[in-house]
């Protein structure tokens, strides 16, 4: 495999005391254009790049320029302009925004520091002035200038739920950046890596309880990344995988470990202590990849997907024994199709893959990998309303249910978060989408998840949304609180300590209501059979005066409604009451109309005094 070749520019040509994290804050298509200007402008430093790197970025700077290429092919010997054609030609309806991005990308890949070029800065001032005027440019040559306010925690919003709320952070965040990791554990969000001005492989840690970033500076930190996995092993240990930038190889894995400082006197200081450690893997293993989707299971870490460093879409799935320390290529039959950005997340013994996008378009399937059975199935039919394709979405489980939310459709970032829940009966598999409404509060200052490449994680049934792309690169926390009820404690398979507690409570509440309404209708049947024996006794008191009456000649009989009432419900009963008190008046009736036709009953007892 050819190794990628990476343009290191020369110190004297570069802007030293650039701030990239105010050049991240530059938005498409000004991104673009700049990027346009140093490739036309440096196009002597681009031609130490390998050919097919030329050749892409010629072809995306013509798409995004352009637009599809319309024009004729040219000759065979002309062996240059032909090459540069069929490339072009490739790209077919690829939009002119999507072009921009990914020739920004290819760009920051083969040459980091092209943004702080002296023969562009020029123009990036002037972006700078129309994105955020005099200031922003200002501080690009004066960085510790800079300096971050504590936004106020705002109040009465905390208790919200499902209203994503901003503005809850104090301290300095990481730079803006998408195609990062956001890992909990603990109390503790790591974010790691990403892309901004440039690929990054700095460490951020968010206290989830006090929302106060800290920034780290750990020895045998991975190498700049994007698009990389980072997956939690246990309670103290992250396994990070491949990524963007010429540095996912897959024949070493790093693992950071996150532990609490000893303080002789607070036992345990806020500040954890981070240690990076790398280790060799020996056997066949994959081949380097970045947008892959990854899973932890029983001591193993399964891998689909992604692209390769030559931009091509994969389909291959493999098993990382962490005991061993060794790959094993999994059976794919049956598996997905090649595609990058897709989302992962087990659900008991499965894993659950959905979306991504190949090369032509993004997609909305959704695959199972039954684990014990090693075998790949396709969730169709799915009822109820699917999300729309999308690629590079945010994706976190909770209550057993896979939440989805962001990502793009190559056009435009999507809103919109969805639920997926799945079923398993008999060996067979089954889902349904369910739509989770969510409003804004003012502090999220009018963002929304409609971005690519953001990260989010679940702690305390509260959902947290760092960084992504939606035009811009983004270092935004936003916060979502969702409700813990019941049926959410019957799904917490595989929760933390404090989730399975928590599911604990609930059930245990919810069993003691369910005896106490059990005790409620107990004494409610009592009632009703009390009352019940009370009206028979009345009735068959009622039957006996009417069948010793002559008025009973030609009437309704009461036997049967009461023989009905003694076996069916209490309206039956209600029937014989009124049939028994129509003939019991109809009696009284007659009785007052006898005494007046024979007066010589006028000393006979009144049916009313017998009652």
């Amino acid at each position: 495999m050819t190794e990628r070749a990476v343009i290191d520019l020369k110190p004297e040509d570069l802007v030293q005391d650039a701030d990239a994290s105010v050049l991240s804050t530059i938005q498409y298509p000004h991104k673009f254009e700049l990027a346009a200007k140093f490739y036309e402008r440096s196009s002597d430093v681009l031609t130490s790049l390998h050919v097919d790197d030329q050749l892409l970025l010629y072809s995306l700077h013509q798409q995004a320029s352009v637009g599809p290429c319309n024009t004729p092919s040219p000759h065979l010997w002309n062996r240059v302009e032909r090459a540069k054609w069929d490339v072009w030609k490739q790209l077919g309806q690829t939009s002119k925004m999507e072009a921009m991005f990914l020739f920004v990308r290819t760009l920051e890949e083969v040459c980091p520091k092209w943004l702080m070029w002296k023969g562009i800065q020029a123009e990036v001032k002037a972006a700078l002035d129309g994105e955020g005027g005099e200031q922003a440019a200002d501080a690009l040559q004066s960085p510790s200038s800079r300096r971050m306010e504590a936004i106020p925690r705002p109040e009465g919003e905390l208790t919200a739920y499902r209203t994503w709320i901003g503005g809850l952070t104090t301290g300095t965040p990481p730079s803006p950046r998408y195609q990062h990791s956001c890992t909990v554990v603990g109390k503790y969000m790591i974010v790691f890596g990403g892309h901004g001005t440039c690929f990054l492989a700095d460490t951020h840690v968010l206290d989830l309880e006090s929302m106060t970033w800290m920034s780290y500076d750990v020895e045998n930190s991975p190498s700049p990344r994007a698009g990389h996995s980072a997956t939690l092993l246990d309670e103290e240990h992250v396994l990070v995988l491949g990524g963007h930038g010429g540095n996912g190889k897959f024949n070493e894995i790093h693992i950071l470990q996150v532990e609490h400082g000893i303080n002789t006197m607070l036992k345990k200081s806020e500040r954890p202590i981070l240690t990076w450690t790398r280790q060799e893997i020996s056997g066949p293993y994959p081949i380097n990849r970045g947008s892959h989707c990854a899973a932890e299971h029983q001591g193993s870490v399964y891998l689909f997907g992604g692209e390769s460093d030559e931009r091509e879409c994969l389909d291959d799935f493999w098993r990382l024994d962490l005991a061993q320390q060794t790959w094993e290529r999994c059976p794919i039959e049956g598996c997905p199709s090649k595609r990058m950005d897709a989302s992962m997340v087990r659900i008991g013994n499965h894993l659950v893959v959905f979306g991504g996008a190949n090369a032509q378009t993004q997609l909305a399937d959704v695959f199972v990998f039954d684990v014990p059975d090693k075998r790949w199935r396709k969730v169709s039919p799915i009822e109820g309303p699917p999300p729309e394709p999308r690629a590079g979405h945010a994706c976190v489980l909770h209550g057993g249910r896979m939440i989805v939310m962001g990502g793009g459709n190559g056009a435009q970032g999507l809103l919109g978060m969805h639920i997926f829940d799945l079923e398993t009966e008999d060996g067979e598999v089954k889902g349904s989408w369910s739509i989770l409404r969510a409003g804004y509060a003012h502090s999220t200052s009018c963002l929304t998840v409609a971005r690519e490449g953001a990260a989010c994680v679940m702690h305390d049934s509260k959902l947290f949304l760092f960084g992504g792309f939606n035009g811009r690169y983004l270092n935004d926390v936003m916060m979502l609180r969702l409700e813990r009820d019941a049926d959410w404690a019957l799904r917490v398979q595989d929760g933390s300590v404090e989730e399975l507690r928590d599911a604990c409570r609930l059930l245990r509440e919810d069993l003691a209501r369910e005896q106490k309404e059990k005790e409620n209708f107990k004494q409610e049947l009592n009632r009703l059979r009390t009352e019940h024996a009370t009206v028979r006794a009345m009735l068959a008191q009622l039957e006996k005066m009417y069948y010793n009456s002559p008025a009973a000649t030609g009437n309704p009989t009461p036997s049967a409604a009461l023989q009905r009432g003694s076996h069916h419900s209490e309206g039956w009963l209600v029937h014989a009451m009124r049939i028994l008190t129509s003939s019991w008046m109809g009696m009284l009736w007659g009785s007052k109309e006898e005494a007046r036709i024979h007066p010589d009953n006028e000393n006979q007892e009144s049916p009313l005094e017998v009652a």
